[in-house]
């Protein structure tokens, strides 16, 4: 029983409940010296990213909800949630950029080295400012800065990994 389209067919396998079997298209990467470690580093620069920015959105989380039920003198709380506004706000923005540099192929990774160095200095420093007070760290950020600005100088002008 059954006619050209097969869909009788069908009907008549989930009612006998025969197994239907699916085709599996061959793979792409059959040529594992080729494809995989590209595929990994992509997943590896990607994965980086993600984690990156789930910490920016938690640590704002933290900032916004946290921050002011620590033991910080009143006086000085708006001066700490605002080094904490600045640092998450910087880490977030360049966790965007650190995901379309995964994105991209080949990858531009003086940039992406550039975007993680300044936004552990820029970001950490502010962060830890944020907690503790600790104000001599405020020497410090201005070299993530400065890492984050070579960042963007090297997505503009850099070379990428094939150049």
């Amino acid at each position: 029983m059954g006619d050209e389209t097969g869909f009788v067919k069908e009907a008549e396998r989930e009612i006998t409940m025969e197994p239907i079997t699916r085709w599996n298209p061959p793979s792409i990467f059959e040529d594992d010296s080729v494809f995989p470690p590209v595929l990994d580093a992509f997943m590896h620069s990607l994965r980086i990213a993600a984690i990156i920015g789930f910490l920016g959105v938690a640590l704002g989380a933290f900032g916004a909800h946290g921050l002011e039920k620590m033991q910080i003198a009143p006086d000085q709380l708006v001066l700490h949630i605002k080094w904490w506004e600045t640092a998450s706000r910087y880490h977030l923005i360049h966790a965007a950029v650190l995901v379309a540099l995964a994105l991209q192929s080949p990858t531009r990774v003086w940039a992406w080295r550039l975007f993680i160095g300044g936004i552990a200095i820029f970001s950490g420093t502010l962060y830890i400012m944020g907690i503790t007070g600790v104000k001599w760290l405020g020497a410090i950020t201005p070299i993530g800065g400065l890492l984050l600005l070579c960042g963007w100088l090297a997505l503009a002008f850099g070379k990428t990994k094939t150049e």
